[in-house]
């Protein structure tokens, strides 16, 4: 597994865990959690925020770094995969359920895009289209 595989996958795990922790924040525990009394929401999107950039550059930095320059295509409906999902955390008060996502038209439609792409990438139609298209 490749450095940048495991920094995108950390990064993934730190944003799921986000809805969760701002469920429990907003359900006033602080009381029974007193770490929780350190954190405001205000802090936790900013910390989010970072997040987010970081992980979006070790996404693209993992598909450009592929042995197939194709899967840089996987990047916007990665891109927009993440955002729907924090759409779903801040709009739809998504709160570390996480079954939700696949209650979303616009989720799961993404995550199907992504992954048929994903698979027609690896199993090499691009150059099949391509070689077909430039008459080779």
């Amino acid at each position: 597994m490749s450095k940048v595989a495991v920094l995108k996958t950390s990064l993934e795990t730190v944003i799921e865990d986000y809805p969760e922790f701002t469920h429990q924040l907003g359900e006033e525990a602080k009381g029974h959690r007193k770490i929780l009394e350190d954190y405001s929401t205000e802090m936790l999107d900013q910390m989010i925020s970072i997040t987010t950039g970081a992980l979006i550059i070790s996404y693209s930095l993992y598909t450009f770094l592929a042995d197939n320059n194709y899967m840089m295509l996987t990047i916007p409906f990665a891109i927009y995969g993440l955002f729907r999902y924090l759409f779903l955390v801040h709009a739809r008060n998504f709160g570390g359920e996480t079954e939700m996502i696949f209650r979303d038209k616009g989720m799961v439609l993404s995550m199907i895009l992504w992954a048929v792409l994903v698979v027609l990438i690896l199993y090499g139609v691009p150059d099949v289209v391509v070689r077909i298209v430039g008459g080779g």
